[in-house]
């Protein structure tokens, strides 16, 4: 008797050739728990073959790491368990953005100015492919925090956070190349 489980947990999303873009999206959080892949027997030789598809809800943020764990059981029921790890590609294609440097003074990019992010499209080797419709947003982000002290509790911390889209569009690639520009017209500024 033997049971295979799978735990999944996001890695870094790198590219050699394209080490200055971010492929991770960090608006997706994801938090797997482990999932029983393979209950079953293995043959008289102590091989079984079986399919399985990991289930991942568009959450990934990028590529993932797979941890698989292996027990193989005894008749008197002690076993004999075995870890591994593999990468995994939740997507074929993956889109990674290259922010403009700020200026020197203070890193920031400055309003009132047209600034270009440089896109690269990659399938999961890291290969150039075209895309047609990449969705491209842009957030303003805000966030609050203070100290809260209420009842008997000690004091905590508390905070707040949204985001407000402020330019959106669709662009395409070509042999794994895109631009997007945008500016943002002064008084709007911020994170």
């Amino acid at each position: 008797k033997t049971d295979i489980k799978v735990s999944l947990k996001p890695i870094a999303t790198k590219f050699e050739t394209f080490s200055d873009y971010v492929f991770d999206d960090p608006t997706r959080e994801f938090k797997g728990k482990a999932e029983t892949i393979f209950e079953g027997r293995l043959d008289g030789g102590g091989n079984t073959n079986f399919e399985s598809k990991l289930l991942i809800d568009n959450n990934a943020p990028g590529k993932m790491q797979a941890n698989f764990r292996v027990r193989v059981f005894e008749t008197a029921g002690a076993f004999s368990s075995s870890r591994l790890n593999a990468s995994y590609n939740p997507y074929n294609n993956y889109v990674g953005v290259k922010i403009p440097k700020g200026g020197r003074r203070r890193g920031m990019l400055l309003t009132d100015k047209k600034h270009s992010i440089s896109i690269a499209s990659l399938d999961e080797e890291g290969k150039p492919v075209s895309l047609k419709n990449v969705k491209m947003s842009l957030y303003k982000v805000n966030w609050r925090w203070w100290w809260d002290r209420s009842g008997e509790s000690l004091a905590r911390y508390a905070g707040s956070s949204y985001n407000r889209p402020v330019k959106t569009g669709t662009i395409s690639t070509s042999n794994g190349a895109g631009k997007w520009d945008f500016e943002s017209k002064h008084p709007q500024w911020g994170r």
